[in-house]
């Protein structure tokens, strides 16, 4: 998969500025639309926006791991990210 298209996906899942993206990945706000515009990047640009991108996953990875969670196998019920309990099974609010 081309960097652009790697890029893009990460632009429309996040909702991100193309100039921010740039901006913050590489330090140039016009990156993106230079590609669009048939830029080719350097390698060592490249690698940098892929270490950029693989960093963005694995922190929403993490983040979307902590939001909270319904388990069905206990009376818990929903928990936000620190595991306090918002739901119980028996139907009563605790916050």
């Amino acid at each position: 998969m081309e960097i652009l298209d790697q890029i893009e996906g990460y632009l429309a899942r996040t909702g991100t500025k193309a100039s921010m993206f740039g901006r913050v990945a590489v330090g140039d706000p016009r990156f993106v639309r230079d590609l669009r515009d048939g830029r080719r990047p350097r390698q060592k640009t490249k690698q940098r926006v892929i270490c950029f991108l693989a960093s963005a996953d694995a922190e929403t990875r993490e983040e979307s791991e902590n939001v909270g969670s319904i388990d069905l196998r206990s009376n818990e019920g929903l928990t936000d990210a620190t595991g306090q309990a918002i739901y119980n099974s028996d139907g009563d609010s605790d916050k």
